[in-house]
């Protein structure tokens, strides 16, 4: 018995489609990142290639890890006065103000910037003692509704840590 060739086609047809699929987005993009069928894979971000739309990348030397840190330090700083002028308080009973949110998201980018330094810097006491502080004064502002002192209170004190490992970036 001789099968049709159509028969055969349709199912090869059907799962190149699905391949092709499985490359692009629900928009219908190519997905960032991914290389065509035989083409060299994408090199790795770093802080030199950065892309606004991805996350931080990878710092790839203690210079522009302090520059990141700095970045990030001068975030946190600029969404303080906002609290300080009372922009802590919220317009709905048990919502969170519009001033916080940006301080909480500061504060979030400012942890994963922290946590982007190259390989050469993370074995030492100051980074890991960084990462425990930015930890905890993130959850200081996020697992608890804090008032504007304590908010503040932390947001301050990140600011302070990132600042020094800043600093042990630049002297090492």
């Amino acid at each position: 018995m001789r099968i049709p060739a159509t028969l055969i086609a349709a199912p090869v047809l059907c799962l190149a489609a699905l391949a092709g699929a499985a490359a692009q987005s629900p928009g219908g993009a190519v997905m960032p990142n991914t290389a065509a069928p035989g083409a060299a894979a994408p090199a790795r971000p770093g802080a030199d290639t950065a892309d606004s739309r991805t996350p931080t990348p990878q710092a790839t030397d203690r210079r522009g890890y302090a520059e990141m840190l700095g970045r990030a330090a001068n975030a946190v700083r600029e969404a303080i006065p906002r609290i300080e002028a009372g922009g802590a308080a919220p317009a709905q009973a048990g919502a969170t103000s519009p001033a916080m949110q940006a301080l909480m998201q500061a504060m979030s980018e400012a942890r994963h910037v922290v946590e982007r330094a190259p390989a050469d810097f993370t074995g030492n006491d100051t980074y890991r003692a960084a990462v425990r502080d930015m930890r905890d004064r993130y959850g200081d502002v996020t697992t608890r509704n804090p008032r504007q002192p304590e908010a503040l209170e932390a947001a301050r004190g990140m600011v302070g840590t990132l600042d020094r490992l800043r600093e042990a970036a630049l002297a090492g």
